[in-house]
């Protein structure tokens, strides 16, 4: 397992460079993958071929709202290449709690 790259050196990189993929289990089965596009968003996926249980969701819902504190801004959970409007769930800090889209 290599360390992380800092911050300022994933998004110094030039435009053709390799992109660091570092991932995250933060409980077995459930693995984030983080991509480093911008320094203005947080972009991560979640496999979704892997099983999620109740438990599994518990845990991705506990780690959304850990980044989202962290952090202190809006994360969005949305299919990839949607717009934030189309988002699936959503993490607001100020009320801590997770959102989900209900009109699907």
């Amino acid at each position: 397992m290599l360390p992380l790259p800092t911050a300022v050196r994933v998004l110094s990189r030039p435009c053709d460079a390799e992109v660091p993929t570092p991932c995250v289990e933060p409980v077995p089965g459930f693995r984030a993958i983080f991509r480093f596009r911008s320094d203005e968003t947080t972009d991560f996926g979640i496999d979704l071929y892997e099983p999620l249980d109740q438990e599994g969701l518990d845990a991705f819902c506990g780690f959304l709202r850990a980044i989202g504190r962290r952090l202190d801004r809006t994360l969005f959970l949305c299919l990839e290449g949607a717009d934030v409007d189309l988002a699936i769930l959503w993490h607001e800090p100020g009320g801590d709690r997770i959102a989900v889209r209900r009109d699907r």
